[in-house]
């Protein structure tokens, strides 16, 4: 399978597709932002102005609309970088069925499309095949999701056949039912942070539901805002489902239980839909940023695991007995910070205790800008650097880094 194409774009800045970014616009009944009435815009500004309070579930039926104009543009590339994951390890499968768990108004449901889409034209001799079930307990935003497939699905090449079957039901009632369905990808985005609700689904019958639901070789994916609070749930989901004996595929692929994970990002700063969103004074310009900020982790039911275990000969539990020495290892890479002259990693060798940080600092002057934007998640390989402290690594001229994305 080509697959080239994909796997650059990932990292790159892109614009929402115009057939997704059309169907947003006429939701209002308009054919541009410029179009809108005065109090379509101060509508928009007011609800997001009240978006979110903090650790109540947000009630979407009545602002579907207002939500959706900016939270699918921002969230539409997101699903994008698991997929990438599974694509390094040719997990991939051109004919695939899959749940989405709490769609919304189909963020992850139309990235996913798009992402085979371009899969789909790249292999123009295959045939793609996707057939998704989606659950949402707000019916407006299934309503939603119907109007912006009519738009997108013009845009499928001849090769790709997709199929969408919406369930207008909670998590909860959707679990209780006697599923006999199996799925390739059970994808969950944005649904078990303080601002939504599982209802009284526990994230242990989460987890034997989701796991008994997938078939042989198959993902749980899991995507949650980069924000303290917000994302503790899924740390906790990922510890229960490690314990239901699911394997952690990546970011990172350890085996010790644990509650870490990554910090991913996409770049935003091309959607023009946000971009004219602030130009017509809909949304304040402090919430376009550049770099939109996400968790993830993709849990595998068959033991598969992207990267090989890590096997240092020194630990990072272990640092304390190692301060001034020069070593060598490999890391997976949690958070990354730009400093004036340098780069602070958060990394973790999978053998930290929860409470324990291990921070890397290397110089610009000795690494590739370009790979650092992407390389969250990655594992990063380093010779001659020093220990500065139980918690501390510090990289110098002559120090070796990689980074394997």
């Amino acid at each position: 399978m080509n697959r080239d194409k994909i796997l650059n774009l990932v990292s790159q800045a892109q614009d929402l597709p115009t057939s997704i970014a059309d169907a947003l616009v006429k939701l209002y009944g308009k054919n541009k932002l410029s179009e809108f009435s005065f109090n379509d815009k101060k509508r928009i500004r007011q609800v997001h102005e009240k978006f979110f309070n903090k650790g109540v579930a947000t009630d979407y039926s009545k602002i579907f609309k207002e939500y959706a104009i900016y939270y699918l543009p921002t969230n539409f590339y997101k699903i994008w970088r698991p997929l990438c994951d599974l694509l390094e390890k040719s997990q991939i499968n051109n004919r695939c069925n899959v749940l989405e768990l709490g769609c919304g108004p189909g963020s992850t449901t139309f990235g996913f499309i798009e992402f085979y889409k371009i899969l789909a034209e790249e292999n123009p001799t295959k045939k793609f095949e996707l057939s998704i079930c989606v659950v949402e307990q707000v019916k407006e935003f299934l309503m939603m999701m119907k109007e912006i497939y009519y738009c997108h699905k013009e845009t499928y090449p001849l090769n790709l056949e997709v199929k969408i079957y919406p369930k207008n039901q909670s998590v909860e009632d959707f679990f209780s039912k006697n599923i006999t369905e199996k799925f390739d990808y059970i994808i969950e985005s944005n649904m078990i942070n303080p601002n939504e609700s599982l209802g009284k689904c526990t994230f242990q019958e989460f987890s034997n539901k989701a796991k008994g639901l997938l078939k042989s070789h198959a993902s749980i994916i899991l995507i949650e805002p980069a924000e303290a609070e917000l994302s503790k749930p899924i740390k906790e989901l990922k510890r229960v489902l490690m314990e239901t004996g699911m394997t952690v595929y990546s970011p990172c692929s350890c085996q010790k239980v644990c509650n870490r994970l990554a910090m991913a990002r996409v770049d935003i700063s091309n959607i023009s839909l946000l971009n004219e969103l602030v130009e017509n004074n809909i949304i304040p310009s402090s919430k376009i940023r550049q770099y939109h900020n996400f968790e993830y982790a993709i849990f595998r039911n068959d033991g598969l695991q992207k990267y090989e275990q890590i096997n240092n000969a020194i630990k990072f539990s272990n640092l304390n007995n190692h301060v001034n020495e020069k070593i060598k290892f490999k890391a997976y890479v949690l958070i990354m910070l730009d400093r004036d002259e340098s780069y602070r990693l958060k990394i973790c060798d999978g053998d930290l205790d929860a409470e324990k940080e291990v921070w890397l600092d290397i110089p610009k002057i000795i690494f590739d800008k370009e790979i650092i934007k992407i390389g969250r998640g990655g594992l990063i390989n380093v010779k001659n650097a020093r220990v500065i402290s139980d918690n501390q690594i510090t990289c110098s001229i002559a120090s070796s880094v990689n980074m394997e994305i």
